[in-house]
């Protein structure tokens, strides 16, 4: 009998084990899934972890300081008497704290655990890579836009036809691969690159294969983001590619940088999609025909300086989580046609007029904490030539800065999508800070 209940015991735990694998696949095809396997391996890790979860939070500063985030949101929301569908969504934003918490758990009982997640996001990458590939050939190829950018399947080929079809037929300029309709095929490989590289370095202790394997995966990931023609993501991609070049003492660095920045740019002009979409869009949004400059476009800057006058109005507390997209619609805070949206489309913008001053405060703290260490790195020594530990520790740094860099557009900070992107490099980074 005791045998039994050990088996079931086992099995249920090794259930959380092989649910944790199967994240990065169920972030490409099903947001819901991936809530599923969220609310499970929350569920079983932290049953069984009751008096490490009290330790966890009683030592780690982090942690304490999102939980108090956590309570700013959901005062917020009821200070502002939000709509209860939208209070119900607020106090479940706990789940994500309680995620990447039970991540740094499962990592600690399944030692194995982090060899296996990475080849699960290496096999997503290269799934996402030739999707991409393909996608983009059977636009080309097989299908024409009309002037309202209706898709025709037009090619003679056998498999010009919308069964055999991969990614949207919303954008002519967009690949989505296989995330269908959800234009997020860049947002995912960019933002999860530093974590897969500082698996590769954790993982991959052979140098030859190491170098092989991270030189790999860049130009995968550089042709998955750059077809994608998400601008935003190739920002991200640039701005880790330079300090991971800039700080990693590697056998060919500048030559690699040059490679890969001609390689870059070969793709972009070889399309004249492409590179309408990257150059001359991004040009034409930001510098007006008329001298001035938006901030990133017109409607852009239409969601900035309404969010700024909401916040302007609400300064403390904010309006309430999620609820931009009704306050926006007065008339005082109406500046364009433009001015209403979801959301801002900037997370400090939004956690300004949404959430006030006081839920600010503690992003703002960790972006400072971010850039404190960019600079004291910077200050202290210009590369770590082997000190894994180290390098480690920069690439877990670097998803945080992905996360919050400011004076971009960004989608929305409360997003489940997002919210789980944003808080799994923190369980590792939970585990490596107890265990490392």
């Amino acid at each position: 009998m005791l045998d039994t209940k050990k088996k079931i015991k086992f099995s249920i735990y090794n259930l959380s084990a092989l649910l944790f694998i199967l994240i990065p696949y169920s972030l490409i095809f099903s947001i819901f899934l991936t809530e599923v396997i969220l609310i499970l391996i929350s569920f079983i890790s932290l049953k069984k972890n009751i008096p490490k979860l009290k330790v966890l939070v009683r030592e780690n500063t982090l942690i304490k300081m999102l939980l108090i985030f956590y309570l700013i949101i959901v005062f917020s929301s009821f200070y502002n008497q939000s709509k209860f569908e939208i209070i119900l969504k607020n106090l479940a934003y706990l789940r994500f704290i309680f995620y990447a918490i039970s991540v740094s758990l499962i990592l600690a009982e399944f030692k194995y655990l982090k060899k296996y997640f990475l080849f699960s996001l290496i096999s997503c990458y290269l799934l996402l890579f030739f999707g991409s590939l393909y996608e983009y050939i059977f636009k080309r190829y097989c299908i024409t836009f009309d002037e309202s950018t209706v898709a025709q399947f037009t090619g003679n080929f056998r498999f010009c036809s919308e069964k055999y079809f991969i990614g949207n037929l919303i954008r002519p300029d967009r690949i989505s691969s296989f995330f269908g309709d959800e234009m997020i095929v860049g947002s995912f490989t960019a933002r999860v690159l530093p974590l897969v590289f500082f698996l590769i370095f954790d993982q991959i202790n052979n140098l030859n294969r190491r170098i092989t394997i991270l030189s790999l995966t860049f130009f995968v990931s550089i042709v998955i983001v750059i077809l994608s023609g998400e601008r935003l993501s190739l920002f991200y991609l640039i701005i880790f590619s330079i300090i991971f070049l800039l700080y990693i003492n590697i056998k060919y660095k500048y030559i690699l940088f040059i490679f890969l920045t001609t390689f870059s740019y070969l793709i972009i002009t070889s399309s004249t999609v492409l590179k309408d979409r990257i150059y001359e869009q991004t040009y034409s949004q930001i510098f007006k025909t008329d001298g001035s400059i938006k901030f990133f476009s017109v409607e852009h800057q239409s969601h900035a300086i309404s969010a700024i006058e909401i916040f302007k109005d609400n300064p403390i507390i904010g309006i309430g989580p999620k609820n931009y997209r009704y306050e926006c619609r007065k008339e005082k805070y109406n500046i364009s046609k433009y001015s209403c949206t979801s959301h801002p489309h900037n997370f400090y913008l939004q956690l300004l007029s949404e959430v006030g001053i006081l839920g600010i405060l503690i992003p703002l703290i960790i972006l400072i904490n971010i850039f404190m260490y960019f600079f004291k790195i910077f200050y202290e020594k210009l590369t770590f030539k082997s000190d894994n530990q180290e390098i480690k520790k920069l690439l877990i740094n670097m998803s945080f800065l992905i996360t919050f860099f400011p004076i971009i557009p960004t989608g929305n900070i409360f997003n489940n999508w997002l919210s789980i992107i944003f808080y799994l490099p923190l369980g590792f980074f939970i585990f490596e800070k107890k265990n490392g």
